[in-house]
């Protein structure tokens, strides 16, 4: 809104300079001219200029100016440039600007960035998923096989590895492991018959 406000600032600035040889002649048929010249920006809705007095000189107001909700605050931008000639004020400058096509952008810019928060959502939803499926099932499997060895005492089970990766060497470590007590637990029982 600052950055609409100051470019407005700045065109009717520019407009009243312009404007100064209009007044100071009360050249109508110029002034008109001038005026015309901010028709080709579409978000320009309203444009007048007067002398001193109040008297208006030229103006134009656009057919089908942006229609917002009317509770949509911000709508349009008003600015009034005084024209100065020999540092005293000849007339003013007053220019309406729609904002509708700020508000097209930031609905744009608004509907982009949900769609990229959508998008990231929905990268770590398949990443979390990825994650579950090769780190976590592989542990929780280790985690019931280990239970199951502990109450069965069945020392001949081995767990599936699935990657060659740090769980993986976990699995490895694992199975090779209950192969040391199995086969200590076989040495034993036939040391002892």
């Amino acid at each position: 809104l600052q950055i609409g406000r100051a470019q407005l600032a700045g065109l009717a600035s520019v407009t009243a300079n312009n404007s100064e040889a209009s007044l100071a002649f009360l050249d109508e048929k110029s002034a008109r001219q001038t005026l015309d010249s901010l028709r080709e920006i579409p978000a320009i809705i309203e444009a007048s200029l007067s002398t001193i007095d109040g008297r208006e000189m030229a103006s134009f107001t656009r057919d089908e100016p942006d229609r917002l909700p009317t509770w949509l605050p911000w709508r349009e931008i008003s600015i009034t440039q005084p024209v100065m000639l020999d540092q005293e004020r000849a007339g003013s400058l007053t220019l309406r600007f729609a904002l509708g096509a700020m508000w097209a952008d930031l609905v744009v810019n608004l509907a982009l960035s949900v769609l990229a928060l959508l998008m990231a959502f929905l990268v770590a939803l398949i990443l979390a998923r990825h994650l579950a499926l090769t780190v976590t099932n592989p542990i929780s499997e280790l985690s019931a096989a280990a239970r199951k060895v502990s109450h069965s005492g069945h020392y001949s089970l081995r767990v599936t590895k699935q990657d060659n990766d740090e769980v993986g060497t976990l699995v490895d470590a694992f199975n090779d492991m209950l192969g040391q007590i199995h086969r200590r637990l076989a040495a034993d029982e036939t040391a002892a018959h």
